[in-house]
């Protein structure tokens, strides 16, 4: 889809109503640990953006492929609608699959300390301590596919 050539294919779905029911239908994610792929022991940019897609499709309940600041608000985790705000780079109040794939891979950037294109487990260590201490929802166990650690 238009606006989505600076993710790597593997990551790339159809921002469609029925695309998002398929992916919401897969539930809940396991945090980082799940967004292993290749069950390799690291994170790559890929495999961090795909695990965080399934995030956005859950929050998007009118199924239009972007999740507004009110689907955002209904959620009542405030800290997380400030975070994935950051992302309306048009400033139209909602978050597109573009918007959210260029804010993750930004954020994954800033995740990898040692900047291999990975993040190992020291560095989710670090990522999930971080969010813990600011009292953020992905440093919880069983997050949803990285859930909103690091937003």
């Amino acid at each position: 889809p238009a606006g989505q050539a600076d993710v790597p294919e593997a990551t790339r779905t159809e921002a469609t109503p029925a695309a998002a029911d398929a992916r919401r239908a897969g539930g809940r994610r396991g945090g980082m640990t799940n967004a292993d792929a290749n069950k390799d022991g690291k994170v790559t940019q890929a495999e961090f953006v795909a695990a965080r897609r399934g995030m956005l499709d859950r929050l998007d309940e009118d199924g239009d492929a972007k999740v507004s600041r009110q689907e955002l608000e209904a959620t009542g985790r405030e800290r997380m609608v400030d975070r994935l705000m950051k992302f309306d780079a048009n400033g139209d109040g909602s978050v597109d699959q573009a918007e959210f794939d260029k804010g993750t891979t930004e954020q994954f950037k800033r995740l990898d300390a040692n900047h291999d294109g990975t993040l190992d487990e020291t560095e989710r260590q670090a990522m999930r301590g971080r969010f813990r201490d600011r009292g953020g929802e992905g440093g919880r166990s069983g997050g949803s596919g990285g859930g909103d650690e690091g937003q």
